[in-house]
């Protein structure tokens, strides 16, 4: 700090030589305080410090919180002007998906994994399935469409875009109803003929029977009704009464006569033994199956087949019963995943859980429980009732279903009984396996303690669960 002059009354000049942190300032002398008491000017000087009241680490802490409070200040004002907001929005990074939309927006169908499509003459980089990512967009005017994929003959039809509905064999048939994460509008496409037996060379299509075939003939079984058991050899047929011990035995065989009208029982995936009224499934139909991007497991080729489930009851001192011994079982449609490699056919069912379609012996109690509304809610307390299907190694010993009250039942059930509601479906008949399934159920028969065991071990040791 410099050296401060000041100038009395006298216009004397007084010099004040300070270090740079103080001054000090002294009363004027008593000689121009008239009226006032003379005093030591010593005694009157006093010292005011020029310094900070703060240590540097408070200074900085100090700019510190005012520099936060302006910030925020500003921040406030600038997000609340229109203008920055959409600014803001443009610049930073979303994780929002793009939404398509257009009349030229294509899904394809679900055909084997191994083949390929051509437009025009030309591979596709893309031909995504509903929900299988985004649909491709193909430019206007008509073309043609083409699938190869061995041993199938080609299969082709013309795509005009934008669509137009047309009645024309050649024309591909579409439908809208693509919408889902990727698109708001896009187009399905569907051939006017699918995969099928059809298209296979007659020994292509022996092949395929027959490994349709040895998988359906690893679920036979064999299991004894015992006397006073009751038994049938169709869902809606005859029943009779054991009144000896018999040997029952259930195969699956594949139906594939088109002979005669289709009469598929069970759940459906549409009129008849039909793939939405299309295509005759005793032939094979091709599904549109639901995959996952990127999921190899899901590759192949997904269809449905029919299937009779046959029964044939014979005593056990080995002598043949004639009553029903040529009765037809009933056609449930069963769902398969194939694939082809090094031109040999593979089948297998889909995963536990993918659907009731993949275990032929729960197909019929499947499409009873689903179809009668008494096993679906209760209608005294509106309570769901939501159903699993099991399968033990030992098919022909029955499908449990176990349901599920949500929410509980209301009913007063004995403290010794279990939660658990078991219906039994064992030889083609539908009984209470358990006492609270009886109470709520009372109108079915009620299963004695060797079936009650049987449903328990079914429940314990299930192989397929659906």
């Amino acid at each position: 700090m410099k050296d401060i002059c000041m100038f009395d009354q006298n216009n004397q000049e007084h010099e004040f030589f300070n270090d740079e942190q103080e001054i000090e300032i002294s009363d004027l002398s008593e000689e121009y305080k008239p009226g006032k008491e003379r005093h030591d000017a010593a005694t009157n000087a006093r010292k005011i410090s020029l310094g900070s009241r703060y240590t540097p680490l408070q200074r900085r802490r100090r700019m510190i919180v005012t520099g936060a409070i302006m910030l925020v200040v500003l921040s406030v004002f600038l997000v609340s002007v229109f203008p920055v907001q959409t600014l803001l929005t443009n610049l930073l990074p979303s994780n929002k998906k793009q939404v398509l939309s257009g009349d030229n927006l294509f899904y394809f169908p679900e055909f084997p994994s191994w083949g390929a499509f051509t437009l025009d003459g030309q591979p596709l980089k893309s031909a995504p399935a509903t929900d299988s990512g985004p649909p491709i967009a193909i430019t206007r005017g008509t073309h043609v469409l083409q699938w190869r994929g061995e041993p199938f003959a080609p299969l082709q039809c013309e795509l005009t875009v934008p669509p137009v509905i047309s009645q024309l064999q050649k024309d591909c048939i579409v439908r809208p109803g693509g919408a889902n994460e990727y698109t708001k509008d896009a187009w399905i496409i569907t051939f006017p003929s699918s995969p099928s037996l059809e298209q296979l060379p007659s020994s292509e299509q022996t092949a395929l029977k027959q490994v349709l075939q040895g998988l359906l003939d690893k679920l036979e079984s064999s299991e004894t009704v015992q006397v006073g058991e009751q038994y049938s050899y169709r869902q809606n047929g005859q029943i009779f009464t054991a009144k000896q011990p018999l040997q029952a035995t259930q195969r699956f065989v594949l139906d594939t006569d088109i002979s005669t009208y289709g009469e598929c029982r069970g759940p459906r995936f549409g009129t008849d033994c039909t793939n939405g009224g299309r295509d005759d499934c005793r032939l094979v139909c091709t599904l549109n199956w639901p995959t996952r991007v990127g999921d190899a497991s899901m590759l192949g080729w997904h269809v449905a087949a029919v299937a009779r489930q046959n029964w044939e009851y014979t005593p056990q001192d080995k002598q043949v019963s004639r009553a029903g011994i040529n009765t037809l079982g009933d056609q449930y449609l069963v769902t398969f995943q194939l694939t082809r490699e090094h031109n040999q056919w593979h089948a297998t069912f889909h995963p536990q859980g993918a659907s009731p379609f993949d275990d032929p012996n729960c197909i019929g109690l499947v499409g009873m429980l689903t179809s009668l509304g008494e096993y679906q809610e209760l209608v005294e307390t509106q309570q769901r009732i939501t159903w699993s299907f099991s399968s033990s190694g030992n098919r022909a010993s029955g499908c449990l279903a176990t349901g599920s009250v949500q929410g509980g039942t209301s009913l007063q059930l004995p403290a010794s009984s279990g939660s658990n509601v078991y219906l039994l479906y064992r030889f083609d008949q539908l009984q209470a396996a358990s006492e609270p399934a009886h109470l709520l159920w009372p109108i079915l028969p009620f299963a004695d303690k060797h079936v009650q065991d049987v449903a328990v071990q079914i429940a314990n040791h299930a192989v397929f669960v659906s």
